[in-house]
């Protein structure tokens, strides 16, 4: 998975923008996991078309895993 593919890489920490919604989450939680959650970094990724709902989830969702 995710934890061999970036040891292979010889890389030990990720960056990755969360938009608040489901699959953004998602590959916070497998990252987190596969790396530890010290070694992710998630930027919180709104745009124009971001429903508040979803950058707030966002806003949470990386208070949680960090």
């Amino acid at each position: 998975g995710l934890r061999r593919f970036m040891k292979k890489a010889k890389k030990n920490q990720a960056v990755l923008g969360l938009s608040g919604g489901i699959d953004s989450a998602l590959v916070a939680k497998i990252a987190s996991e596969a790396l530890s959650s010290e070694c992710v970094t998630a930027l919180i990724m709104p745009n124009e078309n971001s429903a508040p709902a979803n950058t707030m989830a966002a806003m949470i969702f990386k208070m949680v895993v960090a």
